[in-house]
């Protein structure tokens, strides 16, 4: 039920937001992508923790001030793609590729709301800070799901593999 939950509400997230999308600089956007999709190769192993790590969410928050949401969310659902897919010990199955994508998409949705805040817009609230407070919201995002699904079930393998699919590389 969770995963499903997850799976349709990643869907229309990401057809809500995509629904918006116009790439007003198409070099600079191309360019993000590569060096987003480039960096979505690089994987950080945490001590205590099967599987790894991407950088991308520092693309993310990057691509709140330099493009548009739906550019952003287009950057972020492509590089979990090739998070989930590149040097996989094992080829991820469709529906793990699926819900991360649709974590992706809520994860960046819930940024780019707390990045165009009006409230820090009105009370100037300058970019340095809204950026550091669209970080405190990816980190919370990616911690409560992580936290539901240790919950949930915590000897599925299953579970702890759609959270990191590369485990095990």
């Amino acid at each position: 039920l969770f995963l499903y939950g997850v799976l349709l509400t990643g869907a229309a997230t990401s057809a809500l937001v995509l629904s918006h999308l116009s790439i007003k600089d198409p070099v600079k956007f191309c360019c993000y992508c590569a060096i987003a999709l480039g960096a979505s190769l690089l994987k950080v192993q945490l001590p205590g923790i099967t599987g790894t790590l991407t950088v991308n969410y520092v693309f993310v928050l990057i691509g709140l001030a330099e493009l548009s949401l739906p550019e952003c969310m287009v950057v972020g659902m492509l590089s979990a793609v090739v998070q989930c897919v590149a040097h996989a010990a094992k080829r991820p199955r469709m529906v793990q590729v699926l819900f991360n994508v649709a974590n992706v998409a809520m994860a960046v949705t819930s940024c780019g709301a707390a990045f165009g805040s009006r409230y820090l817009h009105v009370h100037g609230i300058g970019l340095l800070l809204r950026l550091t407070f669209s970080a405190v919201v990816i980190f919370c995002r990616i911690r409560w799901r992580w936290r539901r699904l240790n919950c949930r079930n915590r000897s599925s393998t299953t579970l702890r593999f759609l959270i990191f699919p590369t485990a095990g590389t």
